[in-house]
């Protein structure tokens, strides 16, 4: 399962024009929930992005901690989210994040939404 994100992830850079190879740019093929234990992961990162997460929820938790300050997660979901959003709201201020927007796909036919969360400021 985590290899077709990865690839969704690859295919995503490529259309955005992103190479790959930049030192800066990473596409980690691990569960975030394992991913989010290694200490070196913790505010490393100013892109979380992932595909399909179970709920919102349940990812706040690995997700927002992989950000650096003001970084940005980004999970891309099916169409109606509305109600995930509401119960994860505590679960985004717990984990230093704030939810930036909801934006739903404008592609006929392809009932997809993507929900980006901002980390907040870090006091280090």
């Amino acid at each position: 399962s985590t290899s077709k994100k990865a690839s969704f992830l690859r295919f995503l850079l490529s259309q955005l024009n992103i190479p790959l190879t930049q030192p800066h740019v990473k596409v980690a093929v691990e569960r975030a929930e394992v991913f989010a234990k290694q200490r070196e992961n913790l505010r490393a990162y100013d892109w979380v992005l992932n595909r399909y997460v179970r709920s919102l929820a349940d990812s706040v938790e690995y997700c927002v901690p992989l950000l650096k300050r003001d970084g940005t997660w980004i999970a891309y979901k099916q169409e109606k989210v509305e109600d995930e959003v509401q119960i994860a709201m505590s679960q985004f201020q717990r984990c230093g994040g704030k939810l930036e927007s909801v934006v739903k796909s404008q592609i006929p036919g392809l009932n997809r939404t993507y929900v980006a969360t901002r980390a907040l400021p870090i006091n280090v």
